[in-house]
């Protein structure tokens, strides 16, 4: 993904943020660094784990390029010569989402977060237009965070008296969709680099998206291949149906292709390398979690659908 695509219509998501970030404000700067924390970890999990089972030009891109977190609140990957680089409000943004994900399961929150995420979403895309006309961004927090505000009251959300505490499960998945989402956008930056997309610079829109479409589809299929299910990578699905929204006669004047379409080819192309990767799916019998894991796979597909454009 180059800078544009998530400089320009995520970065101001949470650029409000880092405003209150200075030198003797500890408390956003801990956080930062505990979010830059997350992402290393991740990063160095894949490589660990993954990376190993990947094809040989994946490996060479692996010892040659070197791998960079910034702790900024600004949400960005992208991949350079010799340099893959990502954020650590990436993660912040991802941690929002699934923590949203979580707390609209409960039938007493899920107006709320419901809302909240439509906030979320909305709030980037307005964001977008404020940053390129150099006008006032609009500030969003955190699902918690959200109790507290006017909107929250004239919904009547039911404020939790102590707090909210995730479950172990509930913790569980969304340290999961996090890390699933952090290793897509991981992979799709090798994709680029292993296709050479870094050496220059695209020559028209048509040869943007073309690259795009095809580093995802690199991703998708090492990841298939690996045994990597980044199916699971919600928050990063719905990433990319913000990052280029809109209607189909609309694409050609985008240089990413359109979100929606994004997500269900990069959903496709990873079933597709699962379901041909033997050693994944008799992992699955071992734990007597087949029928159930391909199961909600397509139920998953479904919801999908709904982000694809009209």
């Amino acid at each position: 993904m180059n800078p544009r695509s998530l400089i320009v219509f995520l970065a101001a998501l949470l650029s409000p943020y880092a405003s209150q970030l200075g030198a003797t404000d500890h408390a956003y700067a801990i956080e930062l660094a505990q979010y830059k924390s997350k992402v290393k970890a991740t990063v160095d999990a894949f490589r660990r784990n993954y990376l190993p089972q990947m094809s040989a030009e994946a490996k060479a891109v692996d010892a040659d390029v070197q791998y960079t977190i910034k702790e900024t609140f600004g949400i960005n990957a992208f991949a350079r010569q010799h340099q893959i680089i990502m954020t650590s409000g990436t993660a912040v943004f991802f941690q929002w989402m699934a923590e949203a994900i979580v707390l609209g399961q409960k039938p007493r929150y899920q107006k709320c977060m419901s809302t909240y995420i439509n906030a979320l979403v909305a709030t980037t895309l307005a964001n977008t237009g404020a940053v390129e006309d150099h006008e006032p961004l609009h500030e969003i927090g955190s699902p918690i965070t959200f109790f507290e505000t006017e909107a929250a009251h004239d919904l009547a959300c039911p404020k939790p008296s102590n707090g909210i505490v995730f479950s172990e499960r509930e913790q569980a998945f969304i340290g999961i969709t996090v890390g699933s989402s952090i290793d897509l956008l991981l992979l799709h930056e090798i994709g680029h680099e292993v296709l050479h997309h870094v050496d220059s610079r695209p020559s028209s829109k048509a040869e943007s998206r073309a690259r795009e479409q095809a580093a995802d589809s690199w991703a998708a299929a090492a990841a298939g291949d690996a045994g990597l299910d980044v199916t699971k990578a919600v928050p990063a699905f719905i990433l990319f149906a913000v990052a280029d929204p809109g209607k189909i006669e609309l694409e050609p004047l985008l240089d990413h292709p359109l979100g929606g379409n994004r997500c269900i080819a990069i959903y496709d192309k990873v079933i597709e390398h699962l379901r041909n990767n033997s050693a994944f799916n008799n992992q699955l019998r071992a734990d007597g979690e087949y029928d159930a894991y391909w199961k909600t796979a397509s139920a998953a597909r479904q919801q999908l659908l709904a982000l694809a454009p009209q």
